[in-house]
């Protein structure tokens, strides 16, 4: 099972990557051929990619819940059947209501500029057919992860960003326009969903329809009974993102919409990258029985998340500037400024209690999700409002910063209140931890100082701090033996370098 779930990890850490180098060659791009403000529209109008929170109806994570409790049976099959027939119907009524009014979301919501207007309109609806069969094709991918086949949906993942990212860049380079743009989109789903369901039936194999339709109430009863709340937490969650780009549009700017939108693509590939190393938390945790074993598996995840997220939070701090006036070399201030602050938060603040919020969603508790959600919606927009006409731009940055730092303090609370149990049971773990924080962020000025080139800054720093990082780990004593063996097994190679590296 280690073997298996570590696996399915590499995968998708593997696809974050090829991601994230795909993003950072085509964003420069993107503004260089056609504009900052024609990349802020494409922003706002790739919003409606969003809209599957709408059409969710949370069936996907209680699908992978159910199949990964019950194995290949009868029920799953019922199961599956329901599912896909119930989330079709939801998500072509969505998509057919989202191109009735094509006009009011783009002229009265989103705001899109007059002079972009033609091509806009061809790029939403090409995005909405995307967007539809993407979802749909979601159950298949619930399918495999339920299989512990996530190494498969992460392969098909990595597919899909070749051919978004690449598609993008040749229509680019090809001096194409919006309209184009969401053609290539459009093509890269139509490969995704046709691969998935192959993968699918041949994991799974024909799903058998037979005791669907005698069960359907009792089956739908059973799926919406769970998945209406976690549908509800994502459309919660939903208001945040989109929302805020909203906002910048209509109270700052059109222009700001990609500032910030360049930092949550940071963002969001390393919340990638930790979100699909643990992703094969979700079936196993679901299978998990023992309330006592789960309380110490959630609660050394987050130590050690904790742990390993301080030296990559200073290392991206120190490097974020050198980073940005390489890569795109205009408006270098407010973007650092952006992508130190957002991706700080969510590296200190969200990615420490992801094991929690799993555990909420699959172990019957999913209600509190919601209420994770709505209290980061309302703290984000609170703030927004209140900071705006004092700090104009940054007014986001603060809000988005103390949004998660209380949703991190709730999500803190609900682990007290039904595991007993805190992230640190000792003082002593909690300041090594600050310690730690603080001698890379003393040793990163003192480099910044003897360092001064952008392209020697990228090198060298981050190979400094991580040395530091690597040596205070093992002459504090952040991890012990059991920790190692716990993790990687016994005897092994990895086992073996990893307890040279990190022990004394």
């Amino acid at each position: 099972m280690r073997r298996l779930l570590y696996k399915n990890s590499l995968f998708g850490l593997l696809q974050n990557i090829l991601s994230t180098v795909l993003l950072f060659v085509t964003i420069p791009l993107f503004i260089k051929m056609l504009g900052n403000d024609a990349y802020g529209v494409f922003v706002l109008v790739s919003i409606i990619g969003n809209l599957n929170i709408f059409t969710n109806i949370g069936l996907n994570t209680t699908l992978l819940k159910y199949i990964s409790e019950q194995g290949k049976c009868e029920e799953s099959d019922n199961d599956i059947a329901v599912s896909l027939i119930l989330l079709s119907i939801v998500v072509i009524f969505i998509a057919f209501l989202a191109l009735y009014f094509n006009k009011f979301v783009l002229i009265n919501i989103l705001n899109t500029p007059i002079d972009y207007r033609n091509d806009t309109y061809y790029l939403y609806i090409y995005l909405v057919f995307a967007n539809t069969i993407l979802m749909i094709g979601q159950i298949a991918t619930s399918v495999l992860d339920a299989q512990q086949k996530i190494y498969i949906t992460n392969s098909l993942q990595i597919l899909y960003n070749f051919l978004y990212w690449g598609l993008l860049m040749i229509f680019l380079l090809l001096k194409m326009g919006l309209k184009e743009i969401g053609i290539a989109i459009l093509i890269a789903a139509i490969i995704w969903f046709i691969t998935i369901h192959y993968y699918a039936y041949k994991h799974w194999g024909l799903i058998k329809f037979k005791g669907s339709f005698k069960n359907l109430k009792r089956i739908i009863k059973k799926q919406t009974s769970l998945g209406f709340q976690v549908y509800i937490a994502g459309l919660v969650g939903f208001f945040n993102e989109p929302i805020t780009k909203i906002f910048i549009s209509q109270f700052i700017g059109v222009g700001f919409v990609s500032f910030f939108d360049i930092a949550l693509k940071f963002r969001n590939q390393l919340w990638g990258l930790f979100g699909k190393a643990f992703h094969p938390l979700t079936p196993y945790i679901s299978q998990l029985k023992e309330e006592e074993k789960i309380k110490n598996l959630i609660t050394d995840l987050e130590q050690k998340l904790l742990f390993f997220s301080a030296p990559i939070v200073v290392i991206f701090i120190s490097c974020i500037n050198a980073f940005i006036s390489l890569w795109i070399g205009n408006n270098v201030q407010i973007i650092s400024i952006s992508c130190s602050f957002i991706v700080s938060g969510y590296l200190i603040f969200s990615i420490p209690v992801l094991p929690i919020y799993v555990y909420l969603m699959v172990k019957g508790k999913p209600l509190k999700t919601i209420i994770i959600q709505l209290l980061n919606v309302f703290i984000n927009s609170v703030l927004f409002f209140v900071f705006l006409n004092i700090l104009g731009y940054y007014s986001i940055i603060v809000a988005n910063f103390g949004a998660v730092f209380f949703s991190f303090l709730l999500c803190l609370y609900y682990q007290k209140k039904y595991l007993n149990s805190t992230i640190f049971e000792t003082f002593n773990k909690l300041v090594k931890l600050v310690s730690l924080f603080f001698i890379l962020l003393f040793c990163s000025f003192v480099l910044h100082l003897i360092v001064n080139d952008n392209l020697l800054i990228l090198i060298i720093i981050p190979i400094c701090l991580l040395s530091i990082s690597l040596l205070l780990f093992k002459y504090m004593v952040f991890f012990s033996k059991e920790d190692i063996i716990k993790y990687f097994g016994e005897n092994n190679i990895v086992s073996n370098l990893t307890l040279k590296i990190l022990l004394k």
